[in-house]
């Protein structure tokens, strides 16, 4: 891998000192994402953070943010009881959960349970009881019954990896050092570009993004950082598992951690979770995606510009209108897009809706890496 040929080699801090974080925008997998399904989409969620105001919830999103902060759980437990780093487990909850005592009081009933399987199953529960999220009468999937059952089968899945994978710690000794949990990549991207002049000219992009977790293994006599991402799901068969082999997620994921740690990254590891258990093999589904090499490096990297451009190019209250509608995703996931009516709307009618939607959130990646920048200043 030649990182440092496709991506500048630099943490945050570094980025901070040599460029004003305020004079450059952040760009996620989720705004990248978004303008390549549509960019009117992309544009009015991302760009002009607007929606519509809805009493429905996005179930998906908080299923998913519930079942994460098991899985942080679970790990952040390892680090404590297998890692013997009780220490680093601690404040790393109280960062992860913002709560000091949360994570504390899911822990003060585990130690009756009999085994480690069914003190994490209990931390689990606790972990899950403890949050926001709770059943809605319309979505009979994602419900905490099932994903009480997830975090059982779960569990007793990733139970014997615990030891042979240990979670990267970067200071044995200072627990308030970054550890392998819930850690957001910041880091630059840069391409070199040819002027009218035929001069070099180099552009750049900041990434951002949230890590589920990375370990730190010993192979062949050396060390070597895997980096860890768990996914929930309601189909998660074989064509979701190669789809991993490509993604830009992943790929992003992984140049962010060589990046920000100074050593080369390439493997990853996926766990699977399906939203509503269903008794079938792929109820939980572990997967080691295709390593990433340099082509993929630069394929990612090309994506990134190519979506940044389109983002940039349309999305102001003055440019949004000339956002091309890519109408092969108004009916995408088998139900239409929030915005088709609005698309159907006349210039004068989208304006008048834009005026009436409210704002439209961070995603649970921004908004974890726009606290940590807060933090910071």
């Amino acid at each position: 891998m030649k990182g440092a040929t496709y991506s500048t080699l630099l943490s945050l801090n570094e980025y901070s000192k040599t460029i004003p974080e305020k004079q450059l925008r952040a760009y996620s997998h989720s705004i990248l994402s978004a303008v390549n399904t549509c960019p009117m989409w992309g544009v009015v969620h991302h760009g002009l953070r607007k929606k519509y105001n809805s009493e429905s919830r996005a179930m998906a999103l908080e299923y998913g943010s519930a079942a994460h902060e098991v899985f942080a759980a679970i790990y952040l437990w390892q680090v404590g009881y297998i890692q013997n780093l009780p220490d680093h487990m601690f404040f790393h909850a109280n960062r992860i959960y913002r709560d000091p005592d949360r994570f504390r009081k899911a822990l003060k009933t585990t130690d009756a349970a009999p085994d480690d399987r069914d003190r994490l199953i209990s931390l689990g529960y606790n972990i899950l009881h403890s949050g926001d999220f709770y059943d809605d009468p319309y979505d009979n999937i994602r419900t905490i019954a099932n994903l009480e059952l997830g975090i059982v089968h779960y569990v007793e899945h990733v139970l014997n990896d615990l030891k042979r994978w240990p979670i990267y710690i970067a200071d044995l000794k200072d627990p308030e050092k970054p550890i392998g949990i819930e850690y957001s990549i910041d880091y630059l991207l840069c391409r070199t570009l040819t002027k009218s002049s035929g001069e070099p000219e180099t552009d750049i992009m900041r990434y951002i993004g949230q890590v589920d977790r990375f370990h730190e293994i010993e192979r062949d006599g050396k060390k070597k950082i895997v980096l860890g991402e768990n996914k929930t799901g309601s189909r998660l068969g074989e064509s979701w598992s190669m789809a991993f082999d490509m993604s830009h997620q992943l790929t992003g994921y992984i140049l962010g951690l060589s990046t920000m740690l100074g050593q080369i990254v390439s493997e990853s590891r996926v766990h699977g979770l399906k939203s509503k258990q269903t008794g079938h093999a792929d109820d939980f589904n572990p997967i080691s995606p295709a390593p990433r090499n340099t082509e993929m490096f630069e394929k990612f990297i090309d994506w990134a510009f190519h979506s940044r451009d389109i983002y940039e190019r349309f999305s102001t209250l003055e440019t949004f209108e000339d956002s091309p509608t890519y109408t092969h995703s108004c009916n995408r996931y088998f139900r239409p897009c929030s915005l088709l009516s609005f698309c159907c709307d006349t210039v004068e009618g989208r304006r008048e809706q834009l005026s009436q939607m409210v704002t439209a959130e961070l995603s649970p990646s921004e908004q974890a890496v726009m606290d940590k920048i807060s933090s910071l200043e």
